[in-house]
């Protein structure tokens, strides 16, 4: 997951990892990431063997950009999970990334909004002023979730061994990610590049501007 999505660093196209917002007049996809990096972030706490990577390991994308198009992270987030799965090549970032070979995107699940985190944002200003009794009072809130969040995964953990060492194999069952995608999941998985594709970027700007809800000069200053 971590070398597929550096092939995301630089400015791309990215029409083919967003939702396209034609309607709203957006019709350029030039964005710039300027890093991107996946790691373990914590380690699976009942695995005693650290030199093994678990299902229960948690991992995070880091993402640093100039500005985002509308389900941009999310649907970089659904095309890392397949290949995290197993599912799709490293590759397939980077064809994604070649509009002039695949100019149409295709259908695929968006990663949920869920572990979404907009953490920090940068202005050209170095005067914050920051209340030190606000910040305990958030520090205390954040605290207190992190303990109740805690404790009921920890929780479920410990059911999680107990259910699995009454299968006589051990239950080599690893379905924590299904549920970071969204939408129905096939029983038969199929490539990325064998499934119906969106319409074209092209096709869709002319489909609005016969319906006179475009001009043909559109703006490419809108992100989200």
């Amino acid at each position: 997951m971590d070398a597929a999505v550096r092939y995301a660093v630089g400015c791309h196209d990215f029409r083919n990892l967003c939702k396209m917002d034609v309607a709203n007049g957006v019709c350029k996809y030039d964005r710039r990431i300027l890093s991107a990096e996946v790691k373990v972030l914590a380690m699976d706490p009942f695995d005693n063997n650290a030199d093994t990577a678990s299902a229960y390991d948690m991992c995070e994308l880091t993402l640093v950009g100039q500005a985002y198009l509308w389900h941009q992270v999310r649907c970089i987030m659904g095309i890392l999970l397949l290949i995290g799965q197993g599912k799709e090549k490293i590759e397939v970032m980077k064809q994604l990334l070649d509009i002039e070979s695949h100019p149409m995107k295709p259908q695929y699940c968006l990663a949920s909004h869920v572990p979404l985190n907009l953490f920090h944002c940068e202005f050209e200003c170095s005067d914050w002023v920051i209340s030190k009794e606000v910040l305990i009072g958030v520090i205390r809130h954040l605290q207190q979730e992190w303990t109740m969040y805690n404790v009921k995964s920890t929780m479920i953990r410990s059911m999680l061994l107990e259910c699995q060492g009454m299968l006589s194999d051990g239950g080599d069952i690893q379905e924590q990610s299904s549920c970071l995608l969204q939408g129905i999941q096939a029983k038969g998985y199929q490539p990325l590049f064998q499934r119906p594709t969106c319409s074209s970027l092209e096709n869709r700007i002319e489909h609005f501007v016969k319906k006179h809800r475009l001009e043909i000069a559109c703006s490419d200053d809108r992100s989200n």
